[in-house]
């Protein structure tokens, strides 16, 4: 089985008791509409997560939510930026922490 051994970078916070957690395909547009709904700034962020069933619902690895997210952000420009601030160094510094610290262990 695969399960526990394919990971996905996601760009949103996935875990479900964060404020600002949005799974699934569009997080960017989500995290927009949501800033629009309840006033900003919200944040948002990225997770490497394992892939689990559940779409974005595997047990994280390391996760940021370090963006912030305006109400007149256009889904271009705040990708661009989540990408720079959040999902690059999750990236990077969560498959540091995977292989030293979970890999070894699977």
């Amino acid at each position: 089985s695969m399960l526990g051994k394919v990971l996905n970078i996601h760009p949103g916070p996935t875990l479900l008791d964060s404020q600002f957690c949005f799974r699934g395909s569009d997080p960017i547009r989500d995290a927009i509409l949501f800033a629009k709904k309840n006033g900003g700034p919200i944040y948002t962020g990225a997770t490497l997560h394992f892939v689990s069933p559940e779409i974005d619902g595997g047990n994280c690895i390391a996760y940021i939510c370090n963006t912030p997210v305006c109400e007149e952000d256009n889904e271009l420009k705040l990708m661009h930026q989540n990408y720079l601030q959040a999902k690059l160094p999750i990236f990077v510094l969560g498959l540091q922490h995977y292989a030293l610290n979970i890999f070894p262990y699977l």
